[in-house]
């Protein structure tokens, strides 16, 4: 519990560094993204959007939790409603995965508001199979969707594999 409690530690201190770098690669003024792009992260900025900025650093957490297979910490920001939609199983199926798959790396952009006001990111998942005849990279291309909460944002949508069939 221990060694979990200090992994999500220092996943979250990844994260808030990184959020960071970006508030100070911003702070000489970023330009607004053209129209379908990432909109900026700083604060009174024309392109500036709270709620996707918001929701942005709970998907980055989220997804740093995948790459390192790390099941409490992604546990911690999930909706109510994902677990609703898709079992436990399957779900920790999903962030920790078969041990012959590594999960390398993700990309996250293209931040916008839905109808329902969720917010969603294009999700670009890296992975490489490892043993058999030869190690092969992977991608996977989908999308992340983010619900507040009772004040918090929460993934409400991520590529979920059914228990079984070892993908």
């Amino acid at each position: 519990m221990r060694r979990q409690q200090l992994n999500a530690a220092g996943i979250l201190a990844r994260t808030v560094v990184f959020a960071l770098a970006a508030a100070i690669a911003c702070a000489g003024g970023c330009r607004k993204a053209p129209e379908g792009g990432t909109p900026t992260t700083q604060p009174g900025h024309p392109g500036y959007d709270k709620d996707i900025a918001d929701a942005w650093t709970v998907a980055q957490a989220f997804c740093e939790a995948w790459k390192a297979k790390d099941l409490a910490v992604a546990r911690s920001v999930i909706s109510s409603r994902l677990l609703e939609r898709h079992n436990e199983d399957a779900f920790a199926s999903t962030i920790v995965g078969p041990r012959n798959r590594v999960h390398k790396g993700f990309e996250l952009t293209g931040g916008r508001k839905l109808s329902d006001g969720r917010v969603a990111f294009d999700l670009l998942l890296r992975f490489d199979y490892r043993g058999g005849l030869s190690d092969r990279p992977e991608k996977e291309e989908s999308e992340i969707v983010l619900v507040n909460e009772s004040g918090a944002w929460r993934v409400d949508g991520f590529p979920i594999r059914r228990v079984g069939l070892g993908v």
